[in-house]
């Protein structure tokens, strides 16, 4: 994993002369789609999908980008007795702390499975069993979830067939929980784009979204003018 620093979300700086600042030592040894969140006590974690089909994902602890440790794998896509999953697939994972129930959730995604997932954990050591975060009645993936005052987004990508139809980039919307997805917006990307991520404008009221336009190998930007029915420009 490498790192980059930004003053306005338009101009990115490589940190630590672009070297490498985190490799992994376990499992696959192959560290995948790497997203940082920000723990209670104000410290950092990174999580990671771990290679490509793989019942688990990366954790580090890390107290200020600089060092990482304790370096663990979670299996998260796991079945139960009442719900039989591939076990296979846990990709583009992200943490985030909801102080409402006073623990982590982890969401990913498995295209095996048709979905995204989640769990939830009080110190990213033991965790819930999944649960499939229902947001439409397709198959949805790479989503990233935000929040701002008491709007709730997700950006997800369409994972329907084929692809040159569908695989684009939409919204969802809540006023109440991560949990609890109450409208969706069409598509706001073009065809074939994946791997979202949202980050508040640092000179701004609005927000910027990140996205990979995987087949024209491009990686773009749109800007958002809130997380309420916002407008968009590229």
């Amino acid at each position: 994993m490498k790192l980059a620093y930004t003053f306005d979300c338009k101009y990115w700086f490589k940190l630590y002369e672009d070297k490498a600042v985190l490799s992994a030592e376990s499992g696959t040894k192959r560290l995948r789609d790497p997203a940082l969140f920000r723990k209670p006590d104000g410290t950092f974690g990174v999580t990671a999908t771990q290679g490509y089909d793989t019942d688990s994902i990366y954790v580090f602890d890390s107290p200020d980008l600089i060092t990482f440790e304790n370096e663990r794998l979670l299996k998260v896509n796991a079945s139960t007795k009442d719900a039989k999953l591939s076990e296979e697939q846990a990709w583009a994972p992200e943490i985030f702390w909801d102080h409402t129930i006073g623990r982590y959730v982890i969401l990913w995604s498995s295209v095996k499975d048709g979905s995204m997932f989640f769990n939830t954990s009080s110190d990213l050591n033991a965790f819930s069993y999944p649960q499939k975060l229902e947001l439409t009645d397709h198959p949805v993936i790479d989503g990233t979830v935000v929040k701002d005052g008491h709007q709730w987004l997700i950006c997800a990508k369409d994972e329907r067939e084929p692809m040159e139809e569908h695989s684009q980039l939409f919204f969802g919307f809540s006023d109440t929980s991560w949990n609890d997805w109450q409208r969706v917006s069409g598509p706001v990307t073009g065809h074939q784009s994946e791997g979202p991520m949202i980050m508040k404008d640092l000179e701004g009221p609005g927000w910027y979204l990140y996205y990979d336009d995987y087949t024209r190998f491009q990686f773009k930007a749109l800007y958002l003018s809130g997380l309420e029915d916002p407008s968009i420009r590229e």
